[in-house]
């Protein structure tokens, strides 16, 4: 079996720029638990997905660090949390390390 068995071919995907509750709300049209981001030339930059958005201070399901765990974070990773939970579009919350296959790529390759 290869990709092209289990792939979705009519692909619907955002951009950096779609809003957060704009591309929850793609998915829930959809009935889809993730979109792929594209930037303007059709470049896959990143995908976003449910799980990202589990994680957001508007709905009270941010994470909550006891004040000497920041302090061990640094501010760095502090910074990379507030802008993952405040942030309001695709870009602030999309994972941009993405792996990708082309549609001849055996299943078994992937175990």
């Amino acid at each position: 079996m290869h990709a092209l068995h289990v792939m979705t071919r009519d692909v619907v995907a955002v951009t950096p720029h779609t809003t957060i509750e704009e591309a929850a709300k793609i998915m829930l049209r959809m009935h889809i638990s993730g979109l792929p981001v594209i930037d303007d030339a059709g470049n896959l930059v990143g995908i976003v997905s449910e799980s990202d958005f589990l994680r957001r201070s508007e709905i009270g399901t941010g994470r909550k660090h006891a004040a000497w765990l920041k302090f061990f974070m640094g501010p760095r990773r502090a910074a990379a949390e507030f802008v993952h939970e405040s942030g309001r579009k695709v870009e602030d919350v999309m994972t941009r390390q993405v792996v990708s296959a082309r549609e001849e790529r055996a299943m078994a390759d992937f175990g």
